[in-house]
């Protein structure tokens, strides 16, 4: 969906921007969607690129959901992150979104809890302005990518400490008024 400037002013999207009837919105883009389950606790990462495809000078904020489709059993199975209801299949609350803010580019994590992440198949992400004008929709097949746990070091051996000789003498043969740092008055000319 792209917006002329004069719906633009009206909207007030972006007011920073000097705007002539002929300016057109830059609109954004989304750019390597990926699922990645980070452990067997459930712990999922979505990751993607936002990009404004717009030559405008300026930057284009808003907020960003990511609706995650498919199917348990005969049933819909819907997942909506950041969690809001969703409205005839849209996110209700734009306000509630995950922020953000770009001149030109902007890679974008969002964490969630997800019960078997292979039962979606499709993931919608769904970007509002500011003032909830929903901007850009598109969808993206989910494939879940599994996190790379780097594998656990052994232990090293510690080697027992080796005595070291010193040529001053050791604290055990210092004077015990000057053991601790506790010297006699006048020591330091005082």
């Amino acid at each position: 969906m792209i917006l002329s400037a004069t719906t633009l002013k009206n909207r007030m999207l972006m007011p920073a921007l000097p705007l002539t009837d002929t300016t057109v919105l830059p609109v954004v883009a989304i750019e390597n969607f990926r699922v990645i389950q980070t452990s067997d606790t459930e712990a999922t990462r979505i990751e993607f690129a936002v990009k404004k495809t717009g030559n405008l000078p300026g930057y284009v904020s808003g907020r960003i959901f990511v609706v995650l489709e498919g199917k348990e059993g005969d049933k819909v199975r819907r997942m909506v992150v950041p969690p809001v209801y969703m409205n005839n299949g849209v996110p209700a609350e734009a306000r509630r979104g995950q922020y953000f803010s770009i001149a030109r580019y902007k890679p974008v994590t969002m964490q969630t809890q997800i019960d078997n992440p292979g039962d979606f198949e499709n993931a919608t992400v769904y970007i509002f302005s500011t003032d909830g004008t929903l901007i850009y929709k598109s969808m993206f097949p989910v494939k879940i990518v599994m996190a790379k746990v780097a594998p656990a070091t052994p232990a090293k051996a510690i080697k027992p400490a080796e005595p070291v000789e010193s040529a001053g003498p050791s604290a055990s043969s210092a004077p015990a008024d000057t053991v601790g740092g506790n010297m006699p008055p006048g020591a330091l000319g005082q």
